[in-house]
């Protein structure tokens, strides 16, 4: 919740799950979609979200813009690509970019 709370105030928030394949990152992130229960971070951060939104709309005036990425073999694939309704990707996604420090 504090999360989401420093969101709403304006702060950028990322949350980066790391590990192993099979440890059980998708899960901590998504969770089960059936069972709010087991809701994972994204969902839940959203439900809050949104909560606060709705409780402070006629106070403030909000933008939502989400990003989710995943990297794997140093390639960054956008998770959250615009579709189509049959949930065919819309246009050439942008290309994404690993940046490293000059050392």
């Amino acid at each position: 919740s504090y999360l989401v709370q420093s969101a709403v105030d304006g702060f950028n928030v990322c949350i980066f799950a790391y590990g192993q394949t099979g440890s059980g990152k998708t899960f901590t992130m998504y969770g089960k979609r059936d069972d709010q229960q087991l809701w994972g971070i994204a969902p839940r951060c959203m439900k809050e979200l949104y909560e606060i939104i709705e409780r402070e709309q006629d106070t403030y005036e909000f933008k939502v813009t989400c990003y989710m990425l995943e990297l794997y073999n140093d390639q960054l694939v956008d998770l959250l690509p615009d579709r189509d309704k049959k949930g065919n990707v819309i246009g050439t996604p942008p290309k994404l970019d690993i940046k490293l420090d000059a050392r």
